[in-house]
């Protein structure tokens, strides 16, 4: 059968991929191409510069501008590092001054002003110092027991979905979002107080943080509270 016009025009017609040779040979037929069409070029080769009189791409610019970008990294890196180390530093020097308050106190009321004004410097929102006791404005031993879960523990740290207690934050209770309890204990492991210190950013306090700060704190001042009760 031969061929009639209809169908040839339905015989599919097969495209040659266009390859790098193919580019090439188009650019140098058409060498103001780039001159025409610089966003392409930016594309490209992000942050680079090109003269557009002889269609030149510095690539020493783009180098220049990496190093440029690797070293304002490690500039904020090491900012960032001085930084923690300053901070890190004051936090030694605040402990080193609570601590020698705290050996010249001789009654509880000076342990708890003098730990509730050192802590409230320290990034928190809170702080109170609560003594275990019968009375109205102490806490029972029965609920330190269920704050620590029958066990020893001398830190525990919450994040609070509804705030906080007015026994352990006042009356900035609801407002907090997170806290750390240090419970205070003799030498024989009894309670003797609840140092509660809340955060009003729920991610101050959580129960993936170290407390090794905390835990010499508290055992400190514990002994200190129990050494003041023994007299």
């Amino acid at each position: 059968m031969q061929n009639t016009p209809a169908t040839k025009q339905m015989e599919t017609i097969t495209v040659k991929p266009t390859g790098a040779d193919d580019v090439i040979e188009y650019l140098r037929k058409n060498p103001s191409f780039f001159q025409e069409n610089k966003p392409i070029l930016e594309d490209i080769i992000p942050n680079a510069s090109m003269d557009l009189g002889s269609n030149v791409v510095s690539m020493q610019d783009v180098q220049l501008r990496k190093l440029q970008d690797q070293l304002g990294s490690y500039k904020r890196r090491a900012s960032m590092m001085i930084q923690a180390s300053l901070d890190n530093q004051k936090s030694f020097e605040d402990i080193h001054t609570l601590i020698l308050n705290l050996m010249r106190c001789t009654t509880i009321d000076c342990i708890d002003r003098t730990v509730t004004a050192h802590i409230s410097t320290m990034d928190v929102d809170s702080v109170k110092f609560i003594s275990v006791g019968p009375e109205e404005k102490q806490i029972s031993l029965e609920d330190v027991n269920i704050l620590k879960g029958e066990e020893y523990h001398s830190i525990i740290l919450r994040t609070l979905q509804e705030g906080g207690t007015e026994l352990l934050h006042g009356t900035k209770a609801q407002a907090m979002q997170s806290d750390a309890l240090m419970i205070l204990h003799s030498l024989e492991e009894q309670p003797l107080a609840v140092i509660a210190i809340g955060s009003t950013d729920k991610e101050r306090f959580h129960e993936g943080q170290g407390t090794e700060l905390l835990q010499f704190l508290s055992q400190f001042i514990g002994y200190r509270l129990a050494e003041v009760l023994a007299r």
